[in-house]
């Protein structure tokens, strides 16, 4: 009798470890495919872009047996890309994984909508690697990496204007103060496509236009109206050489519509202020010191971001199909992309992402200490992390205010409000803010959609 419980003690635990999710040697060979879901937009050459080192995971013993497969997702806009995604995420053993950008401004609705499958450390146990501050406090996303931009003035042009280089508190302000006295410097100076940013966008981007709820959009304010009537004051203040030719309709074509017959016209607006003498130039990645080596800074002043102060680390990974086939092997997948060897790629490689984890802490110091790296470049990565340490950075991919919806409202915003700042027609308080409220009500509607 004895030995017929032990018999039959063996098979039940022999059958509980056969069914056992984690388990993934039950699946047959050619079985062990995951598929990858990814925007064709984000995918260049045969690898993601910007993780060009991507397909190095696979070669790891213990996953090489591993198929990944990736399924392009065609669509020129976010929403063609999610109107072709849709229709894949709800069909039994669709995509394992989907990949998020670093503009991920569909992540919400797929975890509000159910497709993102909630994971753990049981699952992925490399998450407990990942720094906290890069976490929701359930996880539905898994970063890889991450990309934090910065302010760089360049340096030539701010010694020219005899002024006192600020610190890394640099507010948006002080940003417009010292674009102001660049500008008096050096002008008149030709109006460009990246001057139109600097005085119309970043504007537009620090006013707050939503409830604390995010289900109200409020435009027809006294903050609004005084900065279109800036804006304005400034394009047509005489500092700025403005084309003879252009019209409001022409600096619209040249901000937005790049597909317009007389391109080339456009174009020239476009890149006309990507000059030697330009007050800005494009930043890097403050959270990775490699990117910054070989001089970078000896022509420029870097910053943190005076654009987005606290909401502006972007981070890209990957989300789990809550309908996606093989699971399983899907996390050990991401498990391994979250591996120190792995990890340290991002940061060796000249690519856009800094690794996520923390255990690669040590390795990254000394490589920082053999390179002799000016201490401004490391003053300021120290000065990030300790803000996303307090909470005073953090993801974007988490709030509110990156969701399509809001994405797109500001979108609207930025191209309807060209009638009013560029066009020569001068409007009464009453009437700019009747035609503000126009748009509120539309875009009010819109939202609530």
């Amino acid at each position: 009798m004895k030995k017929v419980l032990l018999i039959i003690l063996c098979i039940i635990l022999l059958l509980v470890s056969c069914t056992n999710e984690s388990n993934v040697d039950s699946i047959s060979n050619e079985d062990k495919e995951i598929a990858i879901a990814i925007w064709e937009k984000d995918y260049y050459d045969g690898h993601i872009d910007d993780m060009p080192y991507f397909h190095d995971v696979c070669k790891y013993d213990d996953i090489k047996d591993i198929k990944v497969k990736f399924d392009i997702i065609k669509g020129d806009t976010y929403e063609e890309f999610l109107d072709n995604i849709n229709v894949k995420l709800y069909l039994d053993k669709g995509p394992t994984l989907i990949y998020i950008s670093y503009k991920p401004y569909y992540y919400q609705m797929f975890k509000e909508k159910g497709i993102a499958k909630k994971v753990d450390h049981n699952m992925i146990p490399n998450i407990n690697n990942i720094y906290d501050f890069y976490l929701e406090e359930e996880i539905y996303f898994v970063p890889i990496g991450a990309y934090y931009i910065c302010t760089s003035f360049n340096k030539a042009q701010i010694e020219k204007l005899d002024i006192e280089i600020p610190g890394f508190n640099l507010t948006i302000n002080e940003y417009y103060d010292i674009r102001k006295k660049w500008v008096e410097y050096n002008a008149p100076i030709e109006i460009s496509w990246s001057d139109v940013e600097d005085i119309v966008r970043i504007r537009l981007d620090n006013i707050n236009i939503f409830s604390e709820d995010y289900k109200a959009i409020n435009i027809d304010t006294k903050i609004m109206r005084e900065s279109i009537k800036t804006m304005k004051k400034e394009i047509y203040s005489g500092k700025y050489i403005l084309p003879n030719d252009f019209t409001y309709e022409d600096y619209y074509k040249a901000c937005f519509d790049f597909s317009h017959q007389e391109r080339s016209k456009y174009e020239e607006f476009r890149t006309k202020g990507m000059t030697a003498y330009y007050l800005t130039f494009s930043a890097d990645n403050g959270l990775k010191t490699s990117s910054m080596k070989s001089g970078v800074i000896d022509n420029r002043v870097i910053f943190p971001n005076v654009e987005h102060p606290k909401y502006n680390v972007d981070l890209g990974g990957f989300i789990v199909n809550k309908n996606g086939k093989n699971k399983e092997l899907g996390y050990k997948f991401l498990n391994r992309l979250l591996e120190e060897e792995f990890q340290m790629k991002m940061y060796e490689g000249q690519y856009m992402y800094a690794p996520v984890i923390k255990t690669v802490e040590d390795d990254i110091e000394k490589i920082e200490s053999k390179q002799g790296l000016e201490p401004e470049i490391m003053e300021l990565k120290n000065y990030i992390y300790d803000k996303m340490e307090k909470g005073e950075i953090q993801p974007r991919l988490y709030t509110n205010d990156r969701t399509l919806k809001t994405f797109n409202l500001r979108r609207k915003l930025y191209k309807d409000l060209f009638k009013f700042i560029f066009t020569e027609e001068e409007y009464s308080v009453e009437e700019l803010s009747r035609k503000l409220k126009e748009l509120e009500d539309r875009y009010s509607v819109y939202l609530n959609e």
